[in-house]
């Protein structure tokens, strides 16, 4: 993945790099537009690893028309970019949440708010999630490290719960980047809910009145009251 600047003053354009293989690769991309249109581009990219590993490489390709937009969530037909709010819990748990016995503690606990892009690829059907410091492609696991990304859109509550309207949304949606790291007898957890999707226009939102808007809420706890991490969930009215 990679998100790069165009220059205000010249056919150029810089940013990162990342890649993973077996460990995040982290790097620099340096590039240019080519022909009289800027219909073919080419760049030039070089990353390292921690452990000491280094790679180099560059691409090219040229420019595809985008013919059609998604009219909402449930139909996606074309490829599209989402920003997307997040909120990131990082956490380091001796051995394994979901399996501890009670002696087990939490430690290098934080929590920040977060911006994510996330990307969807018709073709595939897959979600790239790009972040300030990683970045995901599709599920994965590889050596300790476990990433996956998931839905947390509200589902009906049980028994006919008076909030169950959500399986209409069309518009917004939240998920969850959940990533587990093996450290040794310690495992760290990076998890990130982010909600995205179909933005109303600036000049469509409403400045004054009210609204009232049933929700579904989802997220997880790090807490020292517990030996696993806790999920947390529930209904609610904002008004």
């Amino acid at each position: 993945s990679s998100e790069a600047r165009l220059s205000s003053s010249a056919n150029s354009f810089s940013g990162n790099f990342r890649f993973n293989d077996f460990g995040e690769f982290n790097g620099t991309l340096n590039g240019r537009f080519y022909g009289p249109n800027a219909q073919e581009i080419g760049a030039a990219f070089s990353a390292s690893q921690s452990d000491g590993r280094v790679a180099v490489g560059a691409f090219i390709g040229r420019g595809a028309a985008v013919t059609a937009t998604n009219v909402d969530l449930k139909t996606l037909t074309v490829n599209e970019f989402f920003s997307a709010d997040g909120s990131k819990l990082t956490a380091t748990l001796a051995g394994n949440s979901g399996s501890n016995n009670g002696t087990e503690t939490f430690s290098a606990r934080d929590q920040a708010n977060t911006i994510v892009v996330v990307n969807y690829d018709a073709t595939t059907q897959l979600y790239t999630l790009i972040g300030s410091d990683r970045s995901l492609y599709g599920n994965r696991s590889f050596g300790s490290t476990t990433e996956r990304f998931t839905s947390t859109a509200p589902v009906n509550g049980p028994g006919g719960f008076p909030y169950a309207t959500f399986s209409g949304l069309k518009y917004a949606t939240s998920g969850q980047w959940f990533t587990a790291r093996g450290v040794g007898p310690n495992t760290e957890y990076i998890i990130e809910d982010i909600v995205y999707g179909k933005n109303t226009p600036n000049s469509a939102l409403p400045r004054t009145g009210s609204a009232g808007f049933a929700i579904g809420l989802s997220g997880s706890a790090a807490d020292a009251d517990f030996v696993n991490l806790a999920s947390v969930g529930g209904f609610g009215f904002l008004n």
